[in-house]
């Protein structure tokens, strides 16, 4: 009697070619774009001479356009880079370098932004490559762009105003105050001023009380409230 053969265990669920396999949303080749992520400025709310401005409205407003930048502008642009930047073009008439009056409230804008902190300085190519980029729902992102493609955010042009269009400038933004990077300082200093008030309002022979019995750290925190003149 031969001998039994052993089944053979056969992977039939990796691709003939898998090392030609690739996958359609990694860009490749060295004009591939990197968007610099780890700018955490440039959702920041500044104003300007003339009306320009990155402040909201309201988080509301705030959650659906900022929704508009990380769900289609970012991805749009690194999708189609090789054609909005390193060929050219002019199909995304929205995408081009800034000059003139939208160039001058564009590094206006990045100085009341950055003042003294600014990553980049006048020398930078960041600084002297400006551009803006946008496709649909008048929402621009102003960026300085490096030979090797690196993007930096300089800021969201949430309502269009580096460069008016009389379709997207109706409204009056004056009054507009929100800027996400600031609710967490503005909730801190509401906080404190909360507590203060509290304080204010215990009696006086109380605080003494309360005085008494926190630590050493609490006392140098609360002291100069309670024995306010």
């Amino acid at each position: 009697m031969g001998k039994r053969q052993k089944n053979k265990l056969v992977n039939n669920t990796t691709p003939v070619n898998a090392q030609k396999v690739k996958s359609t949303f990694v860009p490749e080749g060295d004009s591939s774009p990197k968007f610099y992520f780890a700018n955490s400025e440039w959702l920041s709310g500044a104003k300007v001479k003339g009306g320009v401005t990155t402040y909201l409205k309201d988080s509301s407003q705030y959650g659906e356009k900022v929704s508009v930048v990380f769900t289609a502008l970012i991805p749009t642009l690194l999708k189609e880079w090789r054609s909005i930047y390193v060929e050219r073009t002019g199909r995304y008439k929205h995408c081009h370098k800034l000059d003139g009056i939208a160039l001058t409230r564009a590094t206006e804008l990045i100085q009341e932004i950055y003042g003294k902190k600014a990553p980049i300085d006048k020398t930078s190519e960041f600084y002297n490559n400006i551009w803006q980029f946008g496709f649909t729902h008048g929402i621009r992102i102003v960026c300085g762009v490096s030979t090797s493609n690196v993007i930096f955010p300089f800021f969201a042009d949430y309502h269009h105003l580096v460069s008016p269009d009389e379709k997207y400038n109706a409204e009056d933004y004056d009054s507009y105050r929100f800027c996400p990077r600031r609710q967490t300082e503005v909730s801190d200093e509401f906080i404190e001023e909360s507590a203060i008030t509290s304080i204010h309002s215990i009696p006086d022979d109380e605080l003494l009380s309360l005085y008494d019995s926190v630590c050493e750290p609490c006392k140098e925190k609360v002291g100069p409230l309670i024995f306010r003149e």
